[in-house]
């Protein structure tokens, strides 16, 4: 759908009723011409909400600047002015509206409503610790980011369709044969034409994973090796770049991460706390250095409270310690 400025302008006077009565009637007579018409008239009718209900929440952040950021985007865009980059998702953009991450709180470019319209070449998004986002690129690929992850986007002529994520993200791609999609991590790449898949691979862990929902994919560790996988397969790439297949948990038990749920087996302690960190935005500190190597079975859901997790780990690790929170910080120790 494209939508000129000058009619991104009136319709947001319409939906915070800037606008005399003639106009509004003119304005709904215009949205009910055409399914396009209805369609911009109800994205931009989210943004505004999105807006006024952020507005609610004071001290949350500058809504006022984001909408001025957004504004000078749509400069920028019709002057064909391409260099903006876009950092730091805010935990208030994600917590009131998606479209809020992707048009105001960080002034990121809703390019659909713009006439003869360029893509954004690049840009990046970084989730906070303790939060999941999800955004829809410019292709149609959905992608779900996991708490602590960066995704850095470059969607051009030189690129084709490339990202770089260091983290973990699902991906739902959309197909185009004319344009591969490239996903590259520090450890392995993987390219596609259209295919659903979970890639997990942060700095600060000793295994990256790969899992395969849909289609078929190509990975390439940095020896150059290339490893072809079918639906169900589980891959691990350790920090030699080896890669591993592996009967996996299950697609269930895999993705549960994006619904704020995680599974352990024979997981060590130092390895769920590193998952604390990037789940609740805490920092765990062990006190007794020695229980970090602790194996532990059993499950976390975000939802509830960190001191509900470390009362079951207590009950079923087998081994003695205790625990305080003090400042953001869960410090373990033993008995």
């Amino acid at each position: 759908m494209n939508i000129s400025e000058n009619r991104w302008s009136r319709l947001q006077k319409y939906f915070e009723g800037e606008l005399p009565p003639a106009e509004m009637d003119a304005v709904e007579k215009w949205a009910d011409e055409s399914s396009a018409n209805r369609s911009a008239f109800a994205e931009v009718k989210k943004i505004v909400e999105a807006v006024n209900e952020a507005k609610l929440n004071k001290g949350k952040y500058n809504v006022d600047i984001a909408w001025e950021n957004f504004n000078t985007w749509m400069k920028a865009e019709k002057s064909k002015y391409r260099s903006l980059k876009i950092r730091q998702l805010t935990y208030n953009a994600i917590k009131y509206a998606a479209i809020i991450i992707l048009a105001v709180s960080i002034g990121f470019a809703v390019s659909n409503f713009v006439n003869n319209r360029q893509v954004l070449a690049e840009f990046t998004i970084d989730v906070p610790k303790g939060h999941r986002s999800s955004v829809v690129l410019d292709d149609g690929t959905q992608v779900v980011l996991n708490s602590g992850s960066e995704l850095r986007v470059f969607f051009n002529h030189e690129h084709g369709r490339k990202v770089l994520l260091s983290g973990e993200g699902w991906f739902d791609v959309a197909h185009d044969p004319g344009r591969p999609f490239l996903v590259e991590t520090e450890r392995f790449s993987v390219e596609v034409l259209g295919t659903s898949f979970n890639v997990k691979s942060y700095p600060d862990d000793y295994m990256s994973h790969f899992y395969l929902s849909q289609g078929s994919v190509q990975l390439k560790n940095l020896k150059g090796e290339n490893l072809i996988l079918s639906p169900g397969q589980y891959v691990e790439i350790t920090t030699d770049d080896s890669f591993s297949v592996l009967s996996g948990p299950g697609e269930q038990t895999i993705l549960a991460w994006m619904e704020g749920k995680y599974y352990f087996r024979n997981e060590s302690l130092s390895a769920i706390a590193r998952l604390i960190e990037r789940a609740y935005g805490i920092e765990v500190i062990f006190e007794t250095p020695e229980i970090a190597g602790e194996k532990y079975t059993g499950s976390l859901n975000v939802d509830e409270h960190v001191s509900d997790l470390m009362k079951k780990l207590m009950i079923t690790s087998g081994f003695p310690m205790n625990y305080k929170l003090q400042d953001r910080k869960l410090i373990i120790t033993s008995h």
